[in-house]
């Protein structure tokens, strides 16, 4: 068909196509029919790798191996003497190469690192028997290297790559640049790319060479790669002890900080905690001010359950937050509160950070990392407190940053913080499973939460949100408040359920003993506030009308008299704009006010409203009129 059908139509036909084909066949098919499959195979898989769709190539590459190592050894079984049979058994190692490339490439597209290099390996063992096919893995390694880069993957980049080269190249740089104060970096990146490639006992030896020809470099050295070089603690910190030695006593400076953190890890790994207290205390007094060492501190502190000494910290900690500390830093901290049941330090931690940080992004990535990271906690309740709450918080951030977002952004972020509701109302089904949670105000937050993110993305069900609240036990009156109120929020716009909520608010608020009448009246006034704005949506109008009144008593006459201006003016607007049908609604809403006005309802009857209102009802008779006639 040529180019009548694009790629990924081609890939669905030879899908389709190649499906019947090994349906088809019988159990043991015949030797043309296995070369048919290999080919429809290998072709099909290729075609779903060329349209981006590795995991529907996969199925399809491993048939053709299936069926190129059934027809290897059916050839092999004839025995060797004919040049025919090698020269088959040639063409079909050289296709189970190309296809075994493919599924390099297949999983390398998945990030499937492991298996991309066990595939190409066994490539590469085929290369002795096909010496011409050496310049195309080269070029397929090439590119696998390329993509690694582009996706930042430095070390499978150099892996596919600049091996042998990158050894050869830090060689040259080592040896040019022998007198520079920068060597340290060449050979600290030496040593470590010889310890990732399982060289260890090279790395090991290049550091000893390291230690006997200079000192100048020997700390750098051994506490940027020992760790890595051993994967031992034990043996670990005894290079870092050997490192200290080079130091005098008292010596005062950044680098031995840095070490004697080192140390303490080390320790703490090995349960050493005394040692590991001794070492901390030498960093705090060679460098007081740096978070890396107040980090270690504060770790010491959580492991000892000292809540006092852990909240210092963490107060000196966020005080740090206008010198841009590192966020990470602070995420790791409400991890270790978690983890060792001092859930009050990490809300702590968590509000401080809410407090100091202006980038909601911000508060938000560190939420979700918490959140993600209380994963791999035992799933007791504190940490499911923690995480309840991590959840509530990013949902409110997510919200807060959709209000300060532009209208085209939006959505985005009320998505996130649904997900992150959703996965909170699970976590709060566990924990009120698991206790007494009567004074806990995660429901009502969930709603309220849930009820502004569905109303903003004009969701059916925010109805069934305003729903749950009428169900529960001793609804308060401020979230039915709220919850008008969000229904009315730009983008949100429900004014059926604005007034459904309104309206058992005010039931509510009569139904108190002391009921307080300010609050009452500032209901319907914000909301005619909000419904009556010039070039706002006229059936609001039907809402406003339909709240429960107060007792006129309740209003003081010119809180009346602003209602009655408000909606009179609206009236008059759209009355200008030839709306005339809702133009007679808010006048007449507005002339409904005048009978509970006192002294003033004289005066703006006969001098304003009558005298506008005789030419409006005019005009609204005449359009009724044309209407009937247009029927």
């Amino acid at each position: 068909v040529g180019t009548a059908i694009n790629e990924h139509q081609k890939a669905k036909v030879r899908h389709v196509a190649c499906r019947l084909l090994y349906s088809c066949e019988p159990e043991n098919p015949a030797e043309g029919a296995v070369r048919k499959q290999i080919l429809m195979a290998s072709k099909t898989g290729r075609t779903w790798l060329d349209c981006k769709k590795p995991q529907l190539a996969d199925n399809f590459l491993s048939l053709a191996v299936k069926s190129l190592e059934t027809l290897y050894s059916r050839l092999t079984s004839r025995g060797h003497g004919g040049a025919d049979i090698n020269t088959s058994k040639g063409d079909v190692e050289k296709d189970l190469l190309r296809v075994l490339s493919y599924q390099a490439e297949s999983a390398l597209a998945q990030e499937n690192h492991q298996e991309a290099v066990a595939c190409m390996q066994r490539c590469k063992d085929m290369l002795l028997r096909l010496p011409k096919e050496t310049g195309y893995l080269s070029l397929m390694c090439y590119n696998f290297g390329v993509d690694s880069y582009n996706m930042k993957k430095y070390e499978e980049s150099s892996f596919w790559l600049r091996e042998t080269l990158a050894f050869d190249y830090l060689k040259r740089v080592c040896q040019h640049f022998e007198s520079s104060p920068e060597l340290g970096s060449a050979l600290v990146l030496h040593i470590e790319l010889l310890l990732q490639r399982g060289k260890e006992l090279l790395g090991k030896q290049k550091i000893e060479d390291i230690i006997t020809g200079t000192t100048v470099v020997v700390v750098d050295i051994i506490t940027g790669t020992t760790v890595v070089v051993t994967k031992n603690f034990s043996e670990a910190l005894q290079w870092y002890n050997y490192s200290l030695s080079f130091y005098k006593a008292g010596q005062m400076e950044p680098n031995l900080a840095k070490l004697q953190r080192n140390r303490a890890s080390c320790l703490l790994q090995l349960e050493q905690l005394d040692k590991a207290k001794e070492a901390i205390k030498e960093a705090e007094r060679c460098d007081p001010n740096s978070i890396f060492t107040q980090f270690s501190v504060y770790k010491i502190a959580v492991l000892e359950n000292n809540v006092e000494k852990g909240n210092s910290i963490l107060h000196e900690s966020l005080e740090l937050l206008k010198e841009k500390i590192p966020i990470v830093l602070i995420v790791i901290l409400c991890f270790l509160s978690f983890q060792n049941e001092q859930q009050d330090t990490a809300m702590k931690a968590l509000e401080s950070l809410c407090e100091h940080s202006k980038d909601e992004a911000q508060v938000l990535t560190a939420l979700r990392s918490v959140t993600n990271l209380s994963q791999f906690c035992p799933p007791d309740r504190a940490v499911l407190m923690g995480q309840k709450t991590c959840l509530l918080m990013a949902a409110a951030a997510s919200l807060e940053l959709c209000r300060k977002s532009p209208n085209s952004d939006q959505t985005e972020q009320l998505t996130q913080a649904l997900e992150h509701i959703q996965i909170c109302w699970e976590v709060w089904k566990t924990l009120k499973a698991s206790g007494d949670n009567s004074k806990d105000p995660t429901n009502i937050l969930l709603l309220l939460y849930e009820f502004e993110a569905r109303a903003k993305l004009n969701d059916p069900k925010v109805e069934t949100v305003l729903e749950s609240v009428l169900e529960l036990d001793n609804v308060e009156i401020k979230v039915l408040e709220t919850m008008a109120a969000l229904a009315m929020e730009p983008p949100a716009h429900f004014p059926l359920l604005c007034k459904k909520a309104l309206r058992i608010a005010l039931s509510l608020h009569r139904k108190q003993p002391q009921a307080d009448l300010t609050r009452c009246r500032c209901v319907p006034i914000s909301f005619y506030h909000g419904c009556s704005k010039p070039g706002g949506r006229q059936q609001n109008v039907f809402v406003v009308s339909s709240v429960p009144p107060l007792q006129p008593e309740d209003f003081p006459e010119m809180e009346i008299l602003w209602l009655l201006t408000r909606a009179w003016n609206t009236g008059i607007l759209l009355y200008s704009l030839a709306q005339y049908p809702e133009a007679e609604r808010w006048c007449g809403l507005g002339m409904s006010f005048l009978r509970h006005l006192g002294s003033l309802q004289e005066s703006y009857q006969t001098q304003v409203l009558l005298t506008d209102w005789e030419g409006a009802a005019m005009e609204l008779d005449k359009a009724k009129k044309n209407l009937i006639m247009e029927e």
